[in-house]
């Protein structure tokens, strides 16, 4: 996927978090994937980003978040005409 699709995802992932309360593991998770979507080009470099934050468990669910994202995106992207 594309910096296009990255940007998308992004602006999903920052609704996300918007949605959770703040301090909670589910808006940190959501606002790492923000980030590592935002600062990067692709989602495998976004996933690679993921993978160098300190704390192992936001870093799992932010993970998790970017890989159903990107479900997401895919089945919308077959599904549109």
């Amino acid at each position: 996927m594309t910096a296009p699709t990255n940007a998308v995802l992004a602006e999903h992932a920052r609704r996300l978090a918007e949605q959770h309360p703040h301090r909670t593991a589910e808006r940190h998770a959501a606002a790492a994937a923000y980030i590592a979507l935002r600062e990067t080009s692709t989602i495998d470099a976004a996933r690679r980003a993921l993978g160098t934050l300190a704390d192992p468990v936001t870093a799992d669910a932010a993970a998790t978040l970017l890989r159903e994202l990107a479900e997401q995106d895919n089945h919308h992207r077959r599904s549109a005409p």
